[in-house]
């Protein structure tokens, strides 16, 4: 299990350069944690560098709209997705969202807050 900590955006500017090379690896036998901003929105990005079609998994949370449910995100091979999430659906009690992966699905997951 890997805890993904978000990095920062700030409005009008140019404020975070990075490679999606350069975010956390994805182990498809973990469940991996972000914590979820006090303010703002949460940004997450997924990059499947699996040999064909995988599914990423954001779970329900505790919250108010939890019973929408999961939500999977079908990813073609190289493909890389960005999603903004929602507090209400995803967030757990302690403050975090959770996501899991699909068996052997390698690529790279990052995180960002914004503002």
């Amino acid at each position: 299990m890997a805890v993904i900590t978000p990095l920062q955006l700030a409005f009008d500017v140019a404020s975070v350069t990075k490679p999606v090379t350069g975010l956390t690896a994805i182990v498809h036998a973990a469940t991996d944690t972000i914590a979820y901003p006090k303010n703002g929105k949460l940004l997450i990005v997924l990059n499947n560098t699996t040999a064909g079609a995988k599914i990423v998994t954001i779970n329900a949370g505790d919250f108010t709209a939890n019973g929408l449910g999961v939500l999977d995100i079908s990813m073609a091979q190289d493909a890389v997705q960005y999603l903004v999430v929602s507090s209400d659906r995803f967030k757990q009690s302690d403050g975090t969202i959770t996501v899991d992966y699909e068996a052997n699905m390698t690529g790279f997951i990052g995180a960002f807050y914004l503002p």
